[in-house]
């Protein structure tokens, strides 16, 4: 019967008062966008497996753990995201014959900051990946691939 409740439990909707994130190099706001979790989002805890699972596809983390503190007398939650990035992190750069990878670096910024040079430019630094060159306008990063290479 305890067991019953528990799972119960878990089907039960709550309501995500605060998120904290730790273990990633990654910006937060980037991560929120990649689980698509919110403050003030009423949810499952099938929809956060979910949302985990689809964030820890893109390939950037080895391992999203996740748990709940429940605030008093509500329904209402802290939700904690134990992260552990992807690693090694490799410069990319983008060549496209008769394109402007400035500009296509731009509209990636202002898509995800994630995609913002400085934040790729200091985290392959904190990585200590030997392949930063410094140039950090035409920079961003990916993940190694096997069997393929990035240019």
């Amino acid at each position: 019967m305890a067991q019953e409740a528990v799972v119960e439990a878990g089907k039960q909707p709550v309501k995500i008062q605060e998120i904290r994130i730790k273990g990633s190099r990654l910006p937060e706001k980037s991560i929120l966008h990649l689980t698509g979790l919110q403050v003030g989002q009423t949810i499952e805890e099938t929809k956060v497996r979910s949302a985990l699972q689809h964030a820890n596809d893109s390939g950037l983390f080895t391992n999203i753990g996740y748990t709940y503190e429940s605030l008093p007398d509500s329904t209402n939650v802290i939700l904690e995201l134990q992260i552990v990035d992807q690693l090694p992190l490799v410069p990319a750069t983008i060549k496209i014959p008769k394109i402007d990878a400035e500009q296509i670096w731009q509209y990636l910024q202002n898509f995800d900051p994630l995609l913002q040079t400085n934040a790729w430019a200091e985290t392959l630094r904190s990585s200590e990946s030997p392949s930063f060159n410094g140039e950090e306008s035409s920079i961003g990063m990916v993940n190694s691939c096997e069997g393929g290479s990035i240019r």
